[in-house]
């Protein structure tokens, strides 16, 4: 997804919030790709950040060559991760493709770290599961966040906030 043809679909009047064919909304697409600037015109032009569709976990597996596709670990997790039912949302889809600077633009944008999806696995649970620790100790951290209803100046959901671009 280029900003650019976004941008170009945009301005010619393209719903932020439409699905894909099979279901994928843009903000998730590319916020599991780690498209910075695209996630941020999405936000920007009202991508919801809470917005659920299909899940890409099975997808972003497939593509992933350093994955060992033997492992039952991750035999069970594209099980698990096809079985969602569409209620992934686009923090969850960054979450499992590690990309920080995609969760924190999401958290910023209203993105709720304990979201469900319907198999009831957290934003935070689906980095962990693959691995994503720098992700699951900031998320971790805005959860807490969240639950205190406090923001410290070195938390992530502070930092993130300072990140808020102007709509």
């Amino acid at each position: 997804m280029k900003p650019d043809k976004i941008k170009e679909l945009v301005d010619r009047g393209a719903d932020v919030n439409a699905p894909s064919m099979v279901g994928v909304l843009p903000l998730q697409f590319a916020s599991a790709l780690g498209q910075k600037d695209t996630v941020g015109f999405l936000l920007k032009h009202g991508a919801a950040a809470q917005g659920n569709a299909s899940s890409l976990y099975s997808w972003i597996l497939s593509l992933n060559p350093a994955l060992d596709k033997t492992d039952d670990a991750y035999m069970q997790l594209t099980d698990s991760c096809t079985r969602s039912g569409g209620a992934d949302t686009a923090l969850h889809h960054a979450a499992f493709a590690g990309n920080l600077e995609s969760v924190k633009q999401l958290l910023a944008w209203g993105a709720d770290p304990r979201a469900q999806n319907s198999q009831g696995i957290t934003a935070t649970e689906a980095g962990r599961r693959m691995h994503r620790f720098d992700v699951v100790e900031f998320l971790e951290a805005a959860e807490a966040d969240e639950a205190k209803g406090v923001l410290q100046p070195h938390s992530p959901s502070f930092i993130a906030s300072k990140r808020l671009p102007s709509k």
